[in-house]
């Protein structure tokens, strides 16, 4: 299961349940940050604008991009061939894995 949580300490935060293990749920959090690509794009002196039409991309998936939302891989791919660039230098994906204990099933 995918779930888009609310805002994190450092922004958005995609969560993915991967399940149970002896009653306890293994949950996995991923960070999504694209401060990297900002800053490339500062450095080249292009604004979001710039990116869109270079890339032809909409102005949706700018929107996600500047929310630190994930977005699809091929829309990642895609920027990086653009601005000649690898994945990460332009995004930063941490990993928080948590144990809670689910209090619905009983042993």
């Amino acid at each position: 299961m995918v779930q888009y949580s609310a805002y994190g300490q450092k922004g958005p935060v995609l969560r993915v349940s991967s399940g149970y293990v002896g009653g306890i749920m293994i949950q996995e959090t991923f960070r999504v940050c694209y401060d990297r690509l900002w800053a490339l794009l500062r450095t080249r002196k292009m604004k979001k604008k710039d990116l869109q039409s270079v890339t032809h991309l909409s102005s949706a998936v700018i929107a996600k991009l500047g929310k630190g939302l994930p977005v699809h891989m091929n829309t990642l791919l895609k920027i990086c061939e653009v601005l000649q660039c690898s994945l990460d230098e332009i995004v930063d994906i941490s990993a928080v894995f948590r144990r809670t204990p689910d209090r619905s099933v009983t042993q």
